[in-house]
This record gives C-alpha cells, sequence and structure tokens, in this order.
C-alpha cells in the first residue's frame, strides 16, 4: 500500500502514517477514512505523525487537497500533526501554508526527530 497508518505506542497516543515513494489522490482519501476509523477507536487526544520520508514525488494538485487533509483536524480526538521527511522546498513550503492556515502543525526532520519531539 502506497500509505500506511500504524498505532505507534500500545497506548493509541500516536498514529504514525508513512507514505511511499508514490500515491494517489484516491489512495490518500482511504487513508483519511482509515485515520478517522482508528481516532474513533480512543476517548482521548492523538498526535498524528505524517512520514514522508521514503516519497519521492506528491501527486500533482497538492494545495487544492490541503483542506481535505485538515478536515482530520474536525476530529475530536485528533490534536495536531507533526510532519517529518520533506526532502523538497514544494513540500516544505505546503506544509508551512497549512500550518499558517489550519494550525497544529508542526515539522521535523526526521520521524526519529518528530517521535523524539512528543516526549
Amino acid at each position: 500500500m502506497a500509505i500506511t497508518d500504524t498505532w505507534y505506542d500500545t497506548n493509541k497516543t500516536v498514529i504514525v502514517t508513512t507514505f511511499g515513494e508514490h500515491f494517489t489522490w484516491e489512495e490518500h482519501e482511504a487513508h483519511l477514512q482509515h485515520m478517522w476509523s482508528m481516532l474513533d477507536e480512543v476517548d482521548h487526544k492523538v498526535m498524528g505523525v505524517l512520514n514522508y520520508e521514503r516519497l519521492a514525488e506528491a501527486p500533482l494538485h497538492s494545495l487544492a487537497h490541503l483542506p481535505n487533509c485538515a478536515g482530520m483536524l474536525k476530529h475530536p480526538n485528533l490534536e495536531g500533526y507533526v510532519v517529518c521527511g520533506l526532502s523538497t522546498r514544494m513540500g516544505h513550503a505546503l506544509v508551512d501554508i497549512f500550518r499558517r492556515i489550519y494550525g497544529r502543525t508542526y515539522i521535523e526532520s526526521t520521524l526519529h526527530d518528530a517521535l523524539n519531539s512528543l516526549n
């Protein structure tokens, strides 16, 4: 699968989403639905870690999909996002735009740094 969502810890306080080299917007929509259902499993706040370390190229029209991505922030159990592994200026620019508009989003260089930032 191009995008995977897994619980990082047994207490279910962190969901790590790992993006493969390529993904489609249909796969991204499936990921959002899956992550929403994972958030429904718990009754406490959860941080989402979005790991783009393996991503070679994002699909077209990424900017147009930011509002759809922000829809996850409406879930009462999602505290926010930590984004890591961005390797392009465009990726950094998109996350910066997202962060300025929607908030509750942080950037770290690596997955290791992202997970350490949650402690």
